[in-house]
């Protein structure tokens, strides 16, 4: 048992929820806590779901739920359509003139209109986060990476984003409207700040250097990215406070999460043991690195090879 789960047992914790809607390739965690970890997958392809299930045979985690669901703002059927890349399949259809208008000058942008074609279309079953789960039961960490329909899931969530239930939330957003009826990020942020939670960073994916590209641009920022916010009110209880810093802090924001410690009772030994047993891991700097400077189809080889293991 890691250094940390003792730290939260010793604090009376004894467990973690995290939800993952959209969990194609890999499950989001929090790492060292697995063994008191109930994750709730979600991966409406029957492709992708199938392979989540061939890979989490075996897993780490005290309890593992997958889901062939989607989440949206409602219930009851929907359809799927999948593109040939399938990371960019959607509950919504590609705008594909926006599509080209903002990307159609770079040279790759035939590879990636390709990938965003839809292959088919399929029916599928939809359900809601408030209706899904128990009204009172707390999700500790959302991640929701849908192709566009993240807001969907989060009014599908309205009445546990209302009281505080969910602590932190890792969502994808994008200043460019790629699908018909997507929303910019500016709508996320509305909608998740009127409801008391503040973003803590805009994670923006890197383009492929230009060089690789052989394009005469400079490299920036595409216009997507993820979204990081947290609950902000401070009447919630000591230990849901422990749990939300663990969180923050594991993904990258020390700062924060000593703040949100330092607004509890909690005495000094403790407070250090959960800040130093929960700092992000240099695994995963190496990860976002990689990411920043391989281009895609190296990366998605690694994948390959990596499942294939």
């Amino acid at each position: 048992m890691s250094l940390l789960v003792n730290t939260l047992n010793k604090l009376g914790i004894k467990n973690f929820t995290i939800v993952d809607v959209g969990a194609k390739g890999n499950i989001e965690d929090i790492k060292s806590i697995e063994k008191i970890t109930e994750i709730y997958a979600f991966e409406p392809n029957p492709t992708e779901f199938a392979i989540l299930q061939k890979n989490y045979i075996k897993h780490p985690y005290y309890k593992l739920n997958l889901s062939p669901l989607a989440l949206s703002d409602g219930a009851g059927k929907s359809i799927l359509n999948i593109s040939k890349n399938n990371s960019m399949s959607s509950l919504l259809e590609p705008d594909l003139d926006n599509y080209k208008k903002h990307f159609g000058h770079y040279k790759a942008y035939k590879t990636w209109a390709n990938n965003i074609e839809i292959e088919k279309s399929i029916e599928i079953s939809i359900d809601t986060i408030d209706h899904y789960f128990n009204t009172d039961q707390s999700i500790d960490y959302l991640k929701i990476d849908t192709q566009g329909s993240e807001l969907l899931i989060l009014k599908g969530a309205i009445n546990k984003l209302k009281k505080g239930l969910v602590k932190v939330i890792k969502v994808e957003v994008s200043t460019v409207t790629t699908y018909h009826h997507q929303v910019h990020f500016s709508d996320i942020d509305l909608f998740l700040r009127d409801l008391n939670y503040s973003l803590i960073d805009f994670v923006t994916y890197k383009d492929s250097p230009s060089y690789l590209l052989k394009e005469d641009t400079n490299i920036h920022s595409a216009p997507c990215g993820d979204a990081i916010y947290y609950y902000t009110p401070n009447y919630d209880d000591k230990n849901e406070n422990i749990k939300k810093s663990v969180v923050i802090n594991t993904l990258g924001y020390s700062s924060l999460a000593v703040s949100i410690l330092n607004s509890i009772e909690l005495n000094v030994s403790d407070k250090n043991q959960l800040i130093r047993n929960s700092k992000k891991r240099n695994k995963h700097i190496f990860k976002s690195i990689a990411k920043d400077v391989l281009p895609p189809f190296v990366i998605k080889l690694l994948k390959i090879i990596k499942n294939k293991l």
